[in-house]
């Protein structure tokens, strides 16, 4: 990149990047570093604005996933797709995580592999994300994406025993 192209896009930046906050379409990660490029992540919004709103998921997808579940367990087809389609328009950092189908088939497998007995295991719609009586998320989905990301920061495994 010139010179002039980096000035350009600096000078660009201190303009954009509040309008884009004020639109809801990126958030600030750090109020100190200020309005940078490189200081925003895209909402839910943003990302709807440019067409990434949805992964495409399908039926087999649905199946494949649903069947690592016991019976029982595996909820409806529906209510997968459409808990992965709300969370992923949630605007939570841990969601960013998610890049691919595979991240969630990976980390409900690993769930799954983890748990002492069957009759512990959540539906397959709830490790995705549930609320509970007081209105709170939790999420075994993103609890197990964060402990990939921390084991392969550390390079350990990220398999072993299950902690609520």
């Amino acid at each position: 990149m010139t010179r002039q192209m980096q000035k350009l896009l600096k000078s660009v930046e201190e303009k954009v990047v509040p309008t884009l906050v004020s639109n809801e379409l990126v958030k600030i990660i750090d109020n100190k570093k200020g309005f940078k490029f490189t200081n925003c992540r895209i909402t839910a919004k943003g990302k709807q604005a440019i067409g990434e709103d949805q992964m495409n998921i399908s039926k087999e997808w649905i199946k494949k996933y649903r069947n690592l579940f016991p019976k029982g367990r595996q909820s409806s087809p529906s209510a997968v797709r459409d808990k992965i389609y709300k969370l992923m328009s949630e605007d939570i950092p841990e969601v960013e995580d998610i890049e691919t189908l595979d991240d969630i088939y990976n980390s409900a497998k690993v769930y799954i592999k983890d748990l002492n007995h069957e009759k512990y295991c959540c539906s397959a719609n709830n490790f995705i994300y549930k609320y509970d009586t007081r209105g709170v998320m939790s999420s075994y989905l993103l609890e197990y994406l964060e402990r990939k990301n921390e084991a392969n920061n550390d390079r350990k495994d990220y398999s072993g025993t299950r902690t609520i």
